[in-house]
């Protein structure tokens, strides 16, 4: 893999790592999420121990730790999700249950259409970079990619207010 794109800024290869490059595209809200019908969904001033007592997908223990550690602080991030790769009912999916708690940003929602957002503030910022190999990263095809992610950023821009172009 010489390119990646990754929405787990906070985790993502410093500035200093010897072998990786990150170029953010942009930034945007991670936000508390569930199914339409659960009982946090049109509730006002939710409280951490509101959260606590439904379950939370987490992803296994170190995989995104500085992502895992906020959403812990919030008393989430409770029920591992089992997957390899993505899969629609083993993320989103285990929502439909109408109790556990998931988490998205508004690019994340434009496909998870049966998810609503859950009046909670999870003070996380995350968004989309690309990672690259620091030997190709003056490479045409990688700069041409670049150019391509950060039009269609600007392009989405213009839909979620919320989502800052980094350029």
């Amino acid at each position: 893999i010489d390119a990646w794109i990754s929405s787990y800024q906070p985790d993502l290869p410093k500035q200093d790592d010897p072998e990786f490059a990150v170029i953010d595209l942009c930034t945007t809200p991670v936000k508390l999420v569930a199914n339409k019908n659960h009982p946090l969904a049109k509730k006002k001033n939710i409280f951490k121990q509101d959260l606590e007592a439904f379950p939370s997908l987490s992803l296994p223990t170190g995989w995104f730790p500085r992502t895992e550690a906020k959403l812990r602080s919030h008393g989430l991030w409770s029920t591992e999700a089992r997957m390899k790769k993505y899969k629609k009912e083993l993320w989103e999916g285990k929502t439909e249950d109408q109790t556990t708690l998931s988490y998205a940003t508004c690019l994340g929602l434009e496909v998870m259409k049966n998810l609503t957002v859950i009046d909670y503030d999870l003070n996380l910022t995350s968004g989309e970079s690309l990672v690259v190999k620091k030997n190709l990263i003056g490479h045409e095809k990688i700069q041409s990619l670049v150019s391509l992610l950060k039009r269609r950023i600007i392009e989405k821009a213009k839909i979620h207010n919320e989502l800052i172009p980094c350029l």
